[in-house]
């Protein structure tokens, strides 16, 4: 009876273990987490009172300082009510980054967060080996959830040929860090399964996946891992990925396909003005940006404006094809976002909040690699407008914090 109960008053330990885990496989189940570690947080909070472990780092105090420029300029905001609101539900999640940094401070349950993400992301890699080869019927799986469930998995998913609940991004995204984890406990720990998962998770990434930003990342994880040590067995095990291509032919046209479609991409915007593509929407997108910073430079349109900024480009310069799916508030890159909603001071505020992040143990290859990770995200996506992306990288940042973790992982 006392062991349930023990069990039973540690249960909060688990929530964002089990949070890392879902990621990848349902973003209802990752939610319910959330809203868990934060009322599992208050309530330590009241017992401990321990308020200083949600400032005691920079990065903390930054979030908080962005999310409530955020709301202070709803005040000014040319946003629509329902956007406004909206967008500041989204940006939210900045606060979860004291809320997480305190939740593992407290806790010491960072070595169950990365086993059970590492656990959450080992299933997915099974299940898109299984749908990329067709091993079995996937739509069977797809309607009947679909039938069972109030939000239905989104058609690019169930389209995708590697794709399982997530979109091609997050799935690639997250992978990526997968990735980094395997590799480095394999490394560390010279076990032949962790460099096995290490090595299909690259083959899905590289292969499989249609995510540039993911791309990079592994190449930027694979290059920093073997400036950093110094290992005739590792590089005889990194040949294996550098070999990889020429045995998986089959695999390489996407890849290949990618790299063409972004480079004709380009190519279209530099010679017609032609954005009818994804890099031209984030082509088009940064140009809004640009504009509302010279119009309003130092606050922005305020919080939720974006759309009513991409409404109010088109009314004044015809240069672009109009299509309805840019007149978005996600403009798919987080400076973007945050200058044209709060201007240079916001920008600012956001490029200090990426530097703690980068200065948090610049020695340390796990560090740089989260700073990287997280800095190229935001680049190529708004990451603390997405659901789970914004909480993936939250937990990824919080991770890059905790100094014991940081050790764990640090190449030996």
């Amino acid at each position: 009876m006392n062991t349930i109960k023990n069990n039973f008053k540690d249960i909060h330990i688990y929530f964002l273990p089990l949070a890392a885990f879902f990621l990848l496989i349902s973003t209802a189940a990752t939610n319910i987490l959330i809203v868990l570690i934060i009322l599992s947080v208050i309530f330590q909070l009241y017992k401990r009172k321990d308020y200083k472990i949600f400032f005691e780092k920079k990065i903390e105090i930054y979030s908080i300082a962005i999310f409530f420029l955020l709301l202070i300029s709803a005040l000014y905001s040319i946003a629509e009510l329902n956007d406004i609101i909206y967008t500041i539900k989204k940006y939210s999640k900045f606060l979860l980054i004291p809320i997480f940094y305190y939740n593992l401070k407290v806790n010491n349950n960072e070595k169950l967060v990365m086993k059970y993400f590492i656990n959450g992301c080992t299933i997915i890699l099974a299940l898109s080996y299984a749908k990329y080869f067709n091993i079995f019927d996937f739509n069977i799986f797809y309607n009947i959830f679909n039938y069972v469930t109030f939000s239905p998995i989104e058609t690019s998913i169930t389209s995708g040929k590697s794709t399982i609940f997530q979109n091609y991004i997050n799935h690639g995204i997250i992978l990526s860090v997968y990735f980094l984890f395997t590799i480095l406990l394999g490394f560390n720990n010279n076990s032949k399964i962790y460099y096995f998962l290490s090595i299909i998770s690259f083959i899905n990434i590289i292969f499989l996946t249609d995510s540039r930003s993911a791309y990079i990342i592994v190449m930027l994880i694979l290059f920093l891992f073997s400036l950093k040590i110094k290992n005739i067995n590792f590089f005889a095990f990194l040949s294996v990925f550098i070999l990889l291509p020429l045995f998986f032919s089959a695999f390489n046209d996407n890849f290949v396909k990618r790299v063409e479609v972004a480079s004709n991409d380009v190519a279209k915007i530099i010679k017609d003005n032609d954005i009818d593509s994804s890099v031209g929407y984030r082509y088009l997108w940064a140009n809004v940006g640009f504009d509302v910073i010279k119009k309003n430079p130092f606050f922005g349109n305020g919080v939720g404006s974006y759309k009513e900024s991409v409404k109010e480009f088109y009314k004044a310069d015809n240069t672009f094809k109009y299509f309805p799916e840019l007149v978005t508030n996600n403009p798919h890159n987080e400076f973007v976002s945050i200058a044209s909603q709060l201007g240079i001071f916001g920008f600012i505020l956001f490029l200090l909040f990426l530097k703690s992040l980068y200065t948090t143990d610049k020695k340390s290859l796990f560090s740089n690699i989260v700073f990287l990770t997280v800095f190229l995200s935001c680049l190529s996506n708004s990451v603390f407008y997405d659901n789970i992306l914004g909480i993936f990288i939250i937990i990824l940042i919080c991770l890059s914090s905790q100094e014991k973790f940081i050790k764990l992982l640090e190449v030996k």
